[in-house]
């Protein structure tokens, strides 16, 4: 087969490949946080949202209860495609990502979260 019929052939198989690659791709990228120690190790908080708030405050989100230094309303995460950020949403609270103090965050897969006295774990499903 030559000719036009043989180049839209051609045409379709790589738009078929195309879709098929974009559509695994966007499966592929769900978020998550895992808490890793004290009262509500195991927890998994799942990020299908493009904002959400941690704290030990019922308005937040993600309620971290039983931990030292979290503050009412003590981080934020954005979301933003397929960047996940981590910002300090309180002056008296720090964030700190793999063990380092940050006002804001970009996380890449298998960052230890800290809030106040709990680690979480970011990582990718």
């Amino acid at each position: 087969m030559t000719g036009p019929d043989h180049l839209l052939g051609l045409i379709l198989v790589g738009f078929s490949i195309s879709l098929f690659v974009g559509i695994t791709e966007n499966r592929a990228t769900s978020f998550a946080l895992r808490v890793v120690s004290g009262k509500q190790e195991g927890q998994i908080f799942l990020l299908d949202q493009n904002r959400f708030t941690l704290g030990y405050g019922s308005q937040n989100d993600f309620i971290l209860k039983g931990y030292a230094e979290v503050c009412d309303l003590h981080a934020n995460i954005l979301k933003k495609g397929k960047e996940v950020i981590i910002e300090n949403a309180d002056e008296g609270g720090e964030v700190l990502v793999n063990y380092r103090l940050v006002d804001q965050q970009s996380m890449k897969k298998g960052d230890v979260i800290k809030i106040g006295t709990a680690l979480l774990q970011y990582y990718e499903i």
